[in-house]
């Protein structure tokens, strides 16, 4: 007799073919469907391909789209549902007689599955009279079975995972239903069953009806239910019954969807997932919100009109949760799950309740409803989304009425105000009072590091505290063990919720595509470590660049991978850029919508978003492909790692770690990208026309240290040297000049001070009562050349370079410190003893002179400068020589 093993779809592959003896009959196990886990090319492809001519037949009545590749192969017989609800009755003795000798029979592991593996094993007569209704009746639910078939499908419910009991009941039914011993086993299993069938009616008490839908939420049960049950329950309050649980061998929560066989939906192709029964489909926990709004039918209604309501969202201290850990693998990790929540499960949790998001992106999310009610009940499922997805992050939701006659643009304001408020601790304003009589913002209030002022210390995360009786999480610090690890390097880790969430959901294979530039759609790879959209569109436009395929290259997983090949060796940039005045941008859109109809105003707000999160986004691609082109990249065995790793993208700001050598020139790249891009695209928009924008400009702050130093430490001091580069920016702009700024700070020892105490304490010189500056930090960046005073720097460091000995350039700290008369005395001596023109030139270059003998100390007249004397671009294109700075070559 063949041997029987039972499977489910998704565990065949190469590794079971080899384990098979002989000749191979297949009964009833579908082709896999695509999901996060496994696919039909991970799967039933390689299983195919392993067992060759051992395959004897395949018979299945599972469509699948790739049923199609078979159809001229004779051994595989393969149907629709409604063509064969069963598979037993597509199994007769010509098929076995003429089968020849079969060896191993591998077969689904449910009624139908083992009632067809028995019909084989009988030559393909039934184990008794009506086995195949029987089989019809169960798997198509439109009729009743037999008492046999009942008590054989109640067994089967309360055994639904045990291997050897299904055996027992192929054995039962090979006898013919003789064996009396496995009967009274199967008798036993069925009476243990109707705890199961009660535990899932009380469930089914539960249901709540929105229809066409029934929806029940079961993840909290640990015990067995009947899922099938549970459905048919739900069937008939509503068409379309909806399950939330929890995989019972994994602990994954999911979705199950079903309807009747007859109903004429077809959740295979709604939900796009290739294979699987139309009526009855099972996603992940993370599609809810898409199911609920596809299933109803939800589109965002392009017709918006006041009354209506505005939700603003904002996720809490978003740094804080992102730098929970501080592993590089980790960070990436929780941005890429961050970013997934918010631009792509709010977009459906606001479509499911009649919402229309207007801008989502970097922890923002605006979105507009008709109807009030909708949006509070929207705005607390956002809350629920954020906690349950990632563990610890939480989000504060506020709605806002948009009255007739009030421009959306204000609207807006007001919610960004209201906002502040309820981020300082605040209590929620009630629902009368919210969108009128709110205080006007003071000048420069609305000044953001993203879309509002953030009140970073006002709000609070639900992290524990430690516990004698717990252990901590080793990665945060902060968060109660939920786990226990193997990390890469071998060792065992205590994880928390927050690490556990966000690298589970970045290890799970996501199959929505990626628009590259030029139109052509691509899938994100995670063994490259893809985990942004914006990692993939880099990988293969650095892979084109080069003539190489996008395979060859991969982004690094921590910091030591990310600096090998940096220069200095182990030494990396941390980089923060935020656009500038995002108060005066959208002052300058409310004035320039004022006329237009609500329904355009609407339109021109999402424009102006959109655009500004494109244009920040093409600005980061285009600065790091000028900055690496041509450059030579490391190697790690047949991989090239990319020297750079995007942290966060946001509407118009983010955040990236990039190898040191790179760090500057980036920065001045995408600074002075993003504002040519910004005027460009503002201005040819049709919809933002007759709005008089004031320059988009961007400002960075860039730390160049080791990758060992703290990396919270970089972080603080990359924050603080972005305010200084925004007040620069700010002091240009009171001088009337639109324009963005860059300072940066290179640390070199083991601590890291403050960026007020270093700039006081090292690179200010006291000369009685003035203050000399030995630094022109922060510098701004522009698309005009000769504005453009950090490419200006760069230029000065290349000058130095072979022209000016190093210990000499060395020299010139001492000398600087001497004041302003001495020290000029001594810079004179020391320029006089250079031992060539090339020499002074470069030095006369760095001073901004041409003099013949250059003072040291220059006034400083530029731009919203300090008013204060200084040497120019001199020091720091000292300090730079040590961190050579590269651009992109032909």
């Amino acid at each position: 007799m063949a041997e029987v093993v039972f499977v489910q779809p998704f565990e065949v592959g190469e590794e079971l073919a080899q384990k098979l003896q002989g000749r191979v009959v297949v009964l009833d196990v579908a082709f896999c469907a695509d999901t996060p886990r496994s696919s039909f090319a991970t799967t039933t492809l390689p299983f195919i391909q392993a067992l060759g001519e051992r395959l004897v037949l395949w018979v299945d009545h599972h469509e699948h789209e790739r049923h199609t590749d078979f159809f001229s192969d004779s051994r595989f017989v393969l149907s629709s549902r409604e063509q064969h609800p069963a598979v037993p009755e597509m199994i007769t003795p010509d098929m076995v007689q003429s089968a020849g000798q079969v060896d191993t029979i591998v077969a689904h592991g449910d009624f139908d599955g083992i009632m067809a593996a028995a019909k084989w094993l009988l030559g393909g007569e039934e184990p008794y009279p009506g086995a195949d209704e029987d089989a019809r009746a169960i798997d198509s639910r439109k009729v009743e079975p037999s008492e046999i078939g009942k008590l054989i499908e109640m067994a089967l419910k309360a055994k639904r995972s045990d291997d050897a009991f299904r055996h027992l009941v192929l054995r039962y039914l090979v006898s013919r239903c003789q064996d009396k011993e496995a009967e009274a086993l199967i008798q036993q299993a069925a009476e243990e069953y109707r705890s199961i069938m009660e535990r899932t009616m009380q469930w089914a008490q539960r249901y709540q009806v929105d229809r066409p839908l029934a929806i029940v939420d079961i993840r909290e049960e640990q015990e067995p239910i009947d899922l099938t049950l549970l459905l048919l329950e739900g069937q008939k309050l509503a068409p379309i019954a909806i399950v939330r649980s929890r995989n019972l061998k994994t602990g994954e929560p999911q979705l199950t969807i079903a309807a009747a066989t007859d109903s004429g939906y077809d959740f295979v192709k709604l939900f796009d997932l290739k294979g699987g029964m139309p009526t009855r489909v099972t996603l992940p926990e993370e599609r809810y919100f898409e199911a609920i709004a596809k299933l109803k039918g939800c589109s965002p209604p392009d017709d918006f009109e006041p009354p209506a309501f505005l939700l603003y969202a904002d996720l809490d201290r978003i740094k804080d949760y992102l730098f929970a850990s501080v592993k590089l693998r980790h960070i990436v990790a929780a941005s890429a799950l961050l970013r997934h929540i918010n631009e792509e499960q709010t977009k459906w949790l606001v479509c499911a309740y009649g919402g229309k998001v207007v801008f989502s992106a970097g922890g923002i999310t605006e979105a507009v409803f008709k109807d009030e009610d909708k949006a509070r009940q929207a705005a607390e499922e956002l809350r629920k989304l954020y906690l349950e997805q990632t563990g610890s992050a939480t989000v504060t939701v506020t709605v806002i009425p948009w009255r007739e006659g009030v421009n959306f643009v204000q609207v807006v304001e007001n919610a960004m105000r209201e906002m502040s408020r309820r981020k300082a601790g605040e209590p929620e304003r009630g629902r009368e009072e919210q969108g009128q009589g709110l205080k006007e913002p003071e000048q420069g209030e609305v000044e953001t590091t993203g879309r509002i002022k953030r009140w970073e210390e006002g709000a609070v995360m639900p992290f524990f505290s430690g516990s004698p009786f717990f252990r901590i999480c080793e990665m945060t610090g902060r968060d109660f063990a939920v786990d226990y690890r193997q990390e890469r390097d071998g060792t065992y880790r205590n994880i928390g919720i927050t690490v556990l969430k966000a690298v589970e959901w970045a290890e799970k294979p996501h199959y929505q595509s990626v628009r590259l530039p030029l139109g052509k759609e691509v899938t994100p790879n995670l063994k490259l470590k893809d985990r942004l959209p914006v990692d993939t569109i880099l990988r293969h436009l650095i892979a084109e660049e080069r003539n190489k395929s996008p395979e060859e290259f991969s982004f690094p997983e921590d910091f030591e991978e990310l600096v090998v090949g940096a220069q200095p060796r182990g030494y990396m940039g941390y980089i923060e850029a935020d656009g500038n005045r995002f108060g005066e941008l959208l002052k300058a859109l409310k004035d320039g919508i004022k006329n237009k109809s609500n329904k355009e105003q609407l339109q021109a707000y999402q424009k102006f978003s959109d655009l500004l999160k494109e244009t920040t986004q093409e600005a980061l691609i285009d600065a790091l492909m000028e900055v690496l082109k041509g450059q030579e990249l490391a190697q790690q065995g047949d991989k090239t790692i990319l020297p750079f790793r995007v942290l966060l993208l946001g509407g118009d700001d983010i955040l990236l770690v990039i190898q040191a050598q790179y760090a500057l020139t980036f920065a001045e790249a995408f600074c002075r990208l993003f504002q040519e891009k910004a005027r460009r695209k503002f201005s040819q928009e049709p919809s933002l026309q007759g709005v008089e924008f004031p320059d988009f400009t961007m400002s960075a702050g860039v730390v160049i240290a080791h990758h060992n130093l703290p990396f919270l430490s970089l972080h603080r001091m990359a924050s603080e040297l972005l305010k200084s580069a925004k007040r620069r920016s700010w002091k240009a702009k009171q001088e009337g000049q639109e324009i963005g700024a860059v300072d940066f700070q290179v640390v070199t020892g083991s601590n890291i001070e403050d960026l007020k105490t270093l700039r006081r304490e090292v690179y200010t010189v006291r000369d009685g009562t003035q203050e000399l500056l030995m630094t022109g930090r922060p510098y701004l960046v522009s698309p005009n050349e000769g504005e453009n005073e950090l490419r200006q720097l760069l230029e000065v460091v290349e000058s130095l370079k072979g022209r000016v000995a190093r210990s000499r350039l060395k020299e010139l700290g001492d000398i600087m410190r001497q004041g302003r008369q001495r020290g000029n005395f001594a810079f004179s001596r020391w320029f006089l003893r250079l031992d060539n023109e090339e020499a002074q030139k470069a030095i006369r270059y760095a001073l901004g002179t041409k003099e013949i003998v250059p003072s040291l100390w220059q006034d400083d007249q530029r731009i919203g400068g300090q008013g204060k004397r200084f040497c120019r671009y001199l020091w720091d294109a000292v300090e730079l020589l040590d961190f050579p700075q590269q651009r992109g070559r032909e």
